[in-house]
């Protein structure tokens, strides 16, 4: 507020300067009976009965908005800075949330609601990638001076590569190989517990046993059980290292268990012609079959889901066969569920993974409700039919396995498995899988295709890429 030539200033007008009389000012301010104003129904008329209201609200803090073409601004805290910058990651990340303002106290929300002084108040730093697709907001606040504006992060982990290297068509897998390298190191073992080796892989942050259950050692040379286990008794194989070294855990870790479905998928390596595991120098024995998971198979709740190195391809099997194998996890779980906005563009952003993608199928119309048949392309055809696309600004893809695998949503009883919301109208009928960008390196006249259908019990396996499936794109957000 100042004054220029007896007229008081109170605010600045974007644009033209607003000018309000000092007896106008003392009606606003003192509210008197004695002042009256005319009727006007405009309250952003100075001379309006309610013109009081819109400038108290501004001069309260209430309203920070440009309302009636005036803001007042106040002294108030710099808006806090999360580190590091928001964005996608390919290695894990510790994310701070910081204040430049001595003795302010920071409150975050991570549900998408706005922050205030009751929310909770950042005390640790959040975890990448358990924090994947989160969306952060926070405020700082300081007694006596107004709290600051609300910013808003969020953060996204890139999925693995599918380890093929070889390029069979333009913008296939091979030529775009999109994703994070896997980085594995091991075996190693703690100085407190020499005869316990792990192998860590740092783009996950998964910590694994070496040896497949059964083996032991550096080399896992060492036999000191059968190697072949049921459903249930690989659960209680991978539990019972925390109880190991008289309760101080394998390696001295307590959080050892059955690896989730997602994970054991990051071992799976494309480019392999047979013995399709991705470290063998790292993990010394890996038996080239069938490895179970823990992740369950609502669909028939006796089933659970394993991953086959001997062709790369995952199914669900009854959880009763004794002939597979095990290797367990520790550490926080890779995470798990979905994190989508669905845009008014027909496009869906995975603020998980980075990804954007086409919301409807190829052939669909683009609405709401993706109406109309999906149309099945070749191999070829849907490479191309993806490069080609126009959407958003954004160069597209076919995605390559990992990528369209990461929508398949292991909870559901029933096809599609894939969130219905995001991704409206996805067939569930026979044939009607999604190709993928990734040649199946066993055969390279066949792909592998991604199977959200109860048509067959696996997640993916490969066909012939003249056969007509199913197309969705994808583009780095």
């Amino acid at each position: 507020m100042w004054m220029e030539k007896g007229i008081i200033y109170i605010y600045e007008v974007l644009g033209p300067r607003v000018l309000l009389s000092f007896s106008n000012i003392l009606c606003l301010l003192l509210l008197s009976v004695s002042c009256k104003p005319l009727d006007i129904s405009n309250i952003c008329d100075t001379r309006s009965n309610l013109f009081y209201l819109v400038v108290n609200a501004k001069l309260t803090g209430l309203d920070r908005s440009n309302s009636c073409n005036f803001r007042v601004e106040q002294n108030r805290l710099a808006s806090p800075r999360f580190l590091p910058s928001p964005g996608t990651y390919t290695s894990p990340q510790s994310i701070r949330i910081v204040s430049d303002a001595e003795g302010a106290q920071i409150h975050y929300t991570t549900d998408g609601s706005v922050p205030t002084s009751l929310s909770p108040t950042f005390k640790e730093p959040f975890q990448l990638p358990e924090q994947a697709g989160t969306i952060f907001r926070a405020i700082a606040i300081k007694p006596e001076i107004a709290d600051s504006e609300m910013v808003e992060a969020i953060y996204s982990y890139s999925l693995i590569k599918t380890g093929q290297v070889i390029s069979y068509a333009a913008n296939d897998d091979g030529d775009l190989q999109k994703g994070s390298p896997r980085n594995y190191s091991g075996p190693t073992a703690p100085a407190a517990f020499p005869a316990d080796h792990i192998t860590n892989e740092q783009t996950m942050g998964i910590i694994w046993k070496s040896c497949t259950q059964g083996f032991s050692g550096a080399t896992c040379s060492n036999i000191i059980s059968g190697n072949q286990f049921t459903f249930a008794a690989s659960v209680n194989e991978c539990n019972s290292l925390n109880s190991a070294n008289s309760g101080e855990g394998f390696a001295g870790i307590k959080t050892w268990r059955l690896p989730s479905m997602t994970e054991l998928l990051s071992t799976n390596d494309a480019s392999k012609t047979s013995f399709t595991f991705s470290a063998t120098t790292e993990f010394p024995v890996t038996l080239n079959f069938a490895y179970w998971s823990s992740t369950p198979y609502p669909f028939n709740t006796t089933f659970a889901w394993y991953l086959d190195y001997s062709n790369g391809n995952s199914y669900a099997t009854l959880k009763t066969n004794t002939n597979y194998h095990a290797r367990c996890a520790a550490s926080s779980k890779w995470r798990e569920g979905f994190y989508f906005t669905v845009n008014s563009d027909g496009t869906v952003a995975d603020r998980k993974t980075g990804l954007l993608w086409q919301r409807c199928s190829v052939g669909q119309n683009s609405d709401s409700s993706c109406s109309g048949s999906a149309s099945a392309r070749t191999w070829t055809q849907a490479l191309s039919e993806c490069a080609l696309l126009n959407v958003a600004g954004k160069k597209w893809r076919l995605p390559n396995r990992n990528e369209l695998a990461s929508l398949y949503d292991f909870s559901f009883s029933a096809a599609p498995f894939i969130d219905r919301t995001s991704f409206p109208n996805v067939g569930i009928g026979s044939l009607e899988y999604h190709w993928t960008s990734t040649t199946d390196a066993i055969n390279t006249t066949r792909a592998w295709y991604v199977n959200f259908t109860s048509t067959l019990n696996n997640i993916f396996d490969s066909s012939l890429k003249t056969t007509g499936y199913f197309v969705r794109c994808v583009a780095d957000i």
